[in-house]
C-alpha cells in the first residue's frame, strides 16, 4: 500500500433520514487518516429532515460539510456536481445516502488511481446490504454475480458504469470532461462512457466492497429496473455513433450493453407472459 492521497467523499443526498447515519458513520470510520478526508453531503431539497440529521454531524466533525441545493434537482446528477466543485481535494470518491462501504474500501480503491494516469474511475463489488424480504434475497444473489460479471469485464478493459453506492475518481478528469450529465438518469454509466470516449479508462476493485439497500417490494423494484433501463437507452442514443469505433467502447461495449438490455426485456416480457 502507497501512502494514501487525500480524498473529498461526495454524498448526494434526497430524503434519507433513516440512512444518512448509518451511510456518514460508516465512511468516518474508513480505515483512512481522518485529516486526509472530507465528506461533503449535497441535500437536494429534501422534506424528511436529512440536513437536521447531517447538521448533527457537521458540528461534531470538522471533516464533514453539508451543502443544501437550493432547488430539487429530480436526480443524483447535480448535487454531486455541487460537490465536486466545492472538493478541495484531487480525488473524489461518490457515495449513496443509503449505502455503507467496508472500512478498507478506499485503500484498496485509490491505488488504481495513482499508479495509472488514464484511469478516471474506479468501482467496487456492491452487494445487497442483509435482506429481509424475498425480493431481497433474489437481489442478494443478483448483485454477487453483477460483481464477478464487472470483473470479467474488468478484464478486457469493458467496465462500462462505476455505480453510485462507492466510486473514486479523479476530479481533474472530471471537470475536463465536463462532470456528470444532469438530463441522464443513469449518471454513473453515461460518466464513464463519456471518460472511455475521451481516452480514459475504468477499473473494477473486485476485493473493495460497499452494501446497498435494495428495494423491499415489487413495485420499488420495477421503478429502479424502469430507470435503469430509460437511462441505459438515453447513453446508448448518446453514444449510438461511437458503435465500432473508439476502441472497446464501439467494438464491445456498446453492442454487449444493447445485446443485454434486448435479453433483459426479452426475458422479463417471457417471464410474465
Amino acid at each position: 500500500e502507497g501512502f494514501p492521497e487525500p480524498v473529498s467523499i461526495v454524498m448526494p443526498c434526497y430524503n434519507e433520514c433513516k440512512a444518512i447515519g448509518p451511510a456518514i458513520d460508516s465512511l468516518l470510520k474508513l480505515n483512512y487518516p481522518k485529516k486526509m478526508i472530507e465528506i461533503i453531503v449535497v441535500d437536494d431539497k429534501s422534506t424528511d429532515g436529512s440536513p437536521d440529521v447531517v447538521k448533527k454531524y457537521v458540528q461534531k466533525y470538522r471533516n464533514v460539510k453539508l451543502i443544501i441545493n437550493e432547488r430539487n434537482s429530480g436526480g443524483a446528477a447535480e448535487p454531486t456536481n455541487l460537490g465536486v466543485k466545492a472538493a478541495k481535494f484531487k480525488y473524489i470518491a461518490v457515495a449513496d445516502a443509503d449505502s455503507t462501504p467496508e472500512k478498507d474500501a478506499l485503500r484498496k480503491m485509490i491505488g488504481f488511481l495513482q499508479t495509472d494516469s488514464k484511469i478516471g474511475g474506479v468501482t467496487c463489488a456492491v452487494l445487497a446490504k442483509p435482506s429481509k424480504t424475498f425480493m431481497q434475497k433474489l437481489q442478494e444473489i443478483e448483485y454477487v454475480v453483477i460483481a464477478w460479471a464487472r470483473k470479467l469485464l474488468d478484464l478486457v478493459d469493458s467496465v462500462y458504469v462505476t455505480p453510485g453506492p462507492f466510486a473514486l475518481y479523479r476530479k481533474k478528469t472530471l471537470i475536463e470532461i465536463g462532470l456528470f450529465d444532469t438530463k441522464n438518469m443513469t449518471q454513473d454509466i453515461e460518466i464513464v462512457w463519456r471518460m472511455l470516449s475521451k481516452g480514459y479508462k475504468a477499473r473494477m476493485c473486485l476485493d473493495a466492497k460497499v452494501y446497498s439497500e435494495t428495494p423491499r417490494k415489487f413495485k420499488h423494484w420495477w421503478k429502479q429496473r424502469i430507470r435503469w433501463n430509460i437511462g441505459g437507452n438515453q447513453t446508448m442514443w448518446k453514444y449510438k455513433k461511437l458503435v465500432f469505433r473508439n476502441g472497446m467502447l464501439g467494438a464491445f461495449i456498446i453492442p454487449f450493453f444493447a445485446a443485454s438490455m434486448f435479453l433483459g426485456i426479452f426475458g422479463l416480457g417471457l417471464f410474465i407472459y
